[in-house]
């Protein structure tokens, strides 16, 4: 299986993902990471920066101050760009 949801940590400034299924790590097979959206208490989520550090992702906006929540390849047609080190994409989701 490829990388799923496990947990998040709301830190300075953005959102901590954390991922069960990362194997031998995760990566982007593109230049960077995509189809993250970030939200605030209001719900309305935007799309978001998203990297990998330390076989996490970080999600933040500049335009989303306290975010609670993210959502990954959520829309019809979007296309994965996370995933584990053998080639497995990540699922889609939505924090809660």
């Amino acid at each position: 299986n490829g990388p799923v949801y496990k947990s998040l940590v709301i830190s300075a400034g953005g959102i901590k993902l954390q991922f069960n299924n990362t194997g031998e790590g995760l990566i982007t097979r593109k230049e960077k990471l995509t189809e993250f959206e970030i939200a605030g208490k209001d719900g309305h989520y935007i799309k978001a920066n998203a990297k990998i550090v330390n076989n996490e992702v970080f999600v933040s906006s500049p335009l989303v101050k306290d975010p609670v929540s993210v959502r990954y390849c959520w829309r019809n047609g979007a296309e994965a760009s996370l995933f584990n080190k053998a080639g497995l994409p990540a699922w889609q989701f939505r924090t809660k």
